[in-house]
């Protein structure tokens, strides 16, 4: 019976440390990827996220809306007509010891729409 009372106390402090357990992910920027539209700025915003529902809620962190920059002749750090995103934000999620895998995400933002 000690033993059973043992085994439960240590699994009750396990799930209390995963409780209090956070997973960050910095998002530097997402780079070179071709623009949908050459005339128009275009907005982005990045979510990390969990691939399924698991043992913990299905709940995705986002970045903020971005402004993305389309490279011109002078920008030597962006190839010439792609686009890039500079976010610099880092997300915090909590810890799941039940996922293998953390999905991140990017979206354009329009008119106020993901």
């Amino acid at each position: 019976k000690q033993k059973q009372e043992e085994q439960q106390q240590q699994q009750q402090k396990e799930e209390e440390e995963e409780e209090e357990s956070w997973l960050e992910v910095t998002i530097e920027a997402a780079l070179d990827f071709p623009p949908a539209d050459f005339h128009a700025t275009q907005h982005f915003f990045c979510k990390a996220f969990y691939p399924g529902e698991g043992q913990i809620p299905h709940v995705p962190v986002r970045t903020k809306v971005t402004e993305g920059k389309i490279a011109e002749f002078s920008d030597p750090e962006i190839k010439e007509g792609l686009q890039s995103c500079v976010f610099n934000e880092t997300l915090r999620l909590p810890f799941s010891r039940f996922q293998q895998f953390l999905f991140v995400a990017l979206f354009q933002f329009r008119d106020g729409q993901e």
